[in-house]
């Protein structure tokens, strides 16, 4: 897992077009890149130039039109559901401009669900939960239900929880888009700490500049086309 030439993310000419009546829509032309192990990458772009389609399908959460994913040499595109649910769960995190997080469970409940989704002992998935909670920074605040954490905690547990099974990679849509500019950039720079700590990989779409900067490569996503 640490060998740095290994791929972890290959997206091969992935293009998706959606209908709207008569008309066809084109929101991907032929996107292109691959992302070694540990590797940051940025994607701008204006509102709806389909970033969040570009990540879901990097994902596995929408098949592109044309093209293919692979994560760790597995084509999603191979994949019957279980298994894809399988990848999902072990291999990328994901983390949204919202957090998601369940309401009525604790943050410690939160961020243990992935792992109690692959099968480990509750005792097991709380101890590791625990321990990425306290990475974030938020140890005293594990029992605590998502409506009583501000948002700047918010994010930082769905951060957690999206580390928590340690993933090849991690897809991050607008992580910071509803947080205010010191909050932001705390969780930002949580995230570049943890995926240089667990050599995940990491693709962040976000409007931010400063933030796309920061990252070792930067794409711009434009009427379809990713260049860099």
């Amino acid at each position: 897992m640490n060998d740095h030439h290994q791929t972890v993310i290959q997206c091969h000419k992935v293009s998706k077009q959606f209908s709207q009546g008569d008309t066809v829509v084109e929101v991907l032309k032929q996107v292109d890149f691959e992302l070694a192990v540990g590797q940051q990458m940025a994607i701008i772009g204006s509102s709806g130039s389909g970033k969040s389609t570009l990540l879901h399908i990097l994902g596995g959460l929408e098949k592109p039109s044309q093209g293919n994913v692979s994560i760790l040499g597995q084509n999603l595109a191979n994949c019957h559901q279980k298994r894809l649910g399988q990848i999902r769960n072990q291999s990328i995190g994901f983390i949204y401009q919202f957090h998601h997080l369940l309401p009525e469970f604790s943050a410690l409940e939160n961020v243990a669900m992935p792992l109690l989704i692959q099968g480990k002992t509750v005792a097991e998935a709380k101890q590791q939960a625990q321990l990425m909670l306290a990475k974030v920074g938020l140890e005293h605040r594990v029992l605590h239900k998502p409506a009583q954490l501000s948002g700047g905690e918010r994010q930082r547990t769905a951060v957690a929880r999206a580390l928590v099974s340690k993933p090849a990679c991690i897809l991050a849509d607008e992580p910071t888009g509803n947080l205010d500019k010191q909050n932001a950039a705390q969780v930002y720079q949580l995230m570049l700490e943890l995926n240089q700590q667990l050599g995940a990989s990491l693709i962040i779409v976000t409007h931010d500049h400063d933030l796309a900067n920061a990252m070792d490569r930067q794409y711009v996503l434009e009427e379809g086309i990713l260049s860099s």
